[in-house]
């Protein structure tokens, strides 16, 4: 809550620099949808393509966090050791 009510995120943001506060809010709606019961792909490919489409730093954190949800589903607890083994082997 004291992260919501900060200088820089109510003003700065929100005010001075309009398109970091349209990242840093897709950033927090990205984290929210991730951390739900049953993460959409729908719904966090939208959320990071508008938020690609904000700012080159959101541009930069939202092919990251792609890469990142990704790597989660890919080789996500769930997998068998040896297609990890393989896959690692062959990076």
């Amino acid at each position: 809550m004291l992260l919501l009510a900060n200088y820089f995120l109510v003003y700065e943001y929100a005010v001075v620099a309009r398109n970091y506060g349209l990242g840093l809010l897709l950033g927090l709606l990205y984290a929210m949808a991730r951390t739900s019961a049953a993460p959409r792909l729908f719904t966090i490919a939208l959320i990071l393509g508008v938020m690609g489409n904000a700012n080159v730093y959101a541009f930069v954190l939202s092919g990251l966090l792609a890469l990142e949800y990704a790597w989660r589903i890919w080789f996500g607890p769930g997998r068998p050791a040896p297609v990890k083994l393989l896959a690692a082997g062959a990076l």
